[in-house]
């Protein structure tokens, strides 16, 4: 009894073991996978970071080319002081003959805007569109406002009337007079295509529909956004996205999958990392949300890669630990039940032996008074001085060595140890069906 408690006591010991080791196999690839996401997350951000640097320096190098005491500083002035929509308009249309050559250039290395305002922040020339003009930007663009007002070049993504992207205004001044400002900017796409063709991976844009409703112009709006079958709160940036991939990756998703794996992030416009399963691949998609120039979170950028080795690694490393785990511990528990019952059964068999040693000793040292008692039995049973009565007594005495004969038998034939109960704290050996054993093999 003592044994299988203590063999009780070895496999709960064992149980809490494994379930132990089965926890800490799980925390620890958790903690692995975390990590990687963690390090996909800052990755993709330092190669935003830095490919926005680049387009930083470009634009101020283009600055500071042109736009230190020269012509166009000129025209500014002239246009600051302009008194009329016919003197604007004139030099307006100076303006623009002088920077085209300019803008053609800049549209090579990926600038999008090329654009020119006044000390007011109102709007004067729009090279991508110089049919729009005339608009107050300070409410909505503060990247203008504060460099009219600080006289300081500013920077930092902003959605437009037209456009978003990320912005690079300086201001301009002639004669020591500030006469307004310059601004070049890039689009989401720009960043996205040096990504791609620097890492090889897919990248796109997404931007809150709150920000665009709230900015862009209605004709622009329906021509640039696009609703995002991602996430119902963003739009697709159509110039920064390639759609055909958006709309292949759409209908292969299981629903609304990845509004369902991110949702949280999404909604806290925090950084995620998820692996996302279509009908036919498999995607780890990272998003960094992106900051406005005033520090507000008003989209994300995209990565979609099919093959992230790390992931695979972390998984296949945890998959390997639990099964060498699982096959220890189960080998373990085997040997413990096999090593207990070894145990019993060598406990059950010096029992026996133990009391086969008594059952000869007992045999041995009764079966000559036994005989003795027999022999003057036999010889009562002979004699004519014993009437009907004695014979009668002499029986029962035969009967009694008879049965004492059985039991010394039974004992001597013992092949198990079958106990019952004789009083409520004690046990006694059952010859029956200690013996019965022994009898049925034969």
């Amino acid at each position: 009894m003592q044994k299988r408690s203590a063999t009780y006591f070895i496999m709960g010991i064992l149980i809490v073991l494994f379930l132990s080791s089965l926890y800490f196999i799980y925390a620890t690839y958790r903690i692995d996978k975390e990590s990687v996401i963690q390090n996909n997350i800052e990755n993709l951000r330092n190669k935003i970071l830095i490919t926005e640097n680049i387009y930083y320096e470009l634009a101020h190098l283009v600055f500071e080319t042109l736009f230190i005491d020269s012509d166009f500083e000129a025209l500014m002035h002239e246009a600051s002081h302009a008194k009329t929509e016919e003197e604007k308009k004139e030099i307006r249309y100076r303006l623009y003959e002088m920077s085209v050559i300019e803008y053609s250039v800049l549209l090579k290395y990926n600038f999008r805007q090329f654009h020119y305002h006044l000390p007011t922040t109102e709007s004067f020339l729009r090279m991508h569109k110089p049919d729009k003009y005339g608009d107050l930007l300070g409410d909505i663009r503060p990247t203008v406002l504060e460099t009219n007002r600080q006289q300081k070049e500013q920077r930092g993504f902003e959605e437009g009337r037209i456009y978003n992207g990320y912005r690079y205004v300086f201001p301009l001044s002639y004669k020591q007079e500030h006469v307004g400002s310059v601004e070049f900017s890039t689009s989401a796409l720009a960043i996205l295509q040096h990504l791609k063709k620097l890492y090889g991976m897919d990248y796109h844009f997404i931007i809150s529909k709150d920000v665009v409703d709230s900015t862009v112009f209605e004709e622009q709006r329906e021509e640039y956004y696009a609703p995002c079958s991602m996430n119902p709160d963003f739009y697709i940036d159509l110039k920064a996205t390639d759609m055909e991939f958006i709309e292949r990756i759409s209908s292969e998703m299981d629903g609304d999958i990845m509004l369902k794996k991110c949702k949280k992030q999404f909604d806290a416009f925090e950084p995620f990392c998820c692996c996302v399963k279509t009908s036919s691949n498999k995607y780890y998609v990272t998003g960094i949300p992106i900051e406005n120039y005033s520090g507000n979170k008003v989209g994300y950028i995209l990565q979609f890669a099919d093959n992230i080795n790390s992931f695979d690694i972390i998984w296949e490393s945890f998959i390997t630990r639990l099964i060498i785990v699982i096959v220890i511990f189960t080998l373990l528990i085997f040997f413990t039940f096999i090593y207990s019952k070894y145990l019993i059964n060598k406990e059950s068999l010096n029992r026996l032996e133990t009391i086969s040693a008594m059952s000869v000793t007992a045999s041995h040292e009764m079966n000559q008074p036994l005989q003795i008692m027999l022999m003057h039995v036999e010889m009562l049973e002979t004699s004519d001085e014993c009437g009907e009565e004695c014979m009668k007594r002499i029986g029962k005495i035969h009967d009694c060595i008879n049965r004492i004969e059985g039991i010394l038998s039974k004992m001597n034939n013992l092949k198990s140890i079958a106990l019952d109960d004789y009083t409520e704290s004690e046990k006694m050996l059952d010859l029956e069906k200690s013996s019965k054993i022994y009898e049925d093999d034969d």
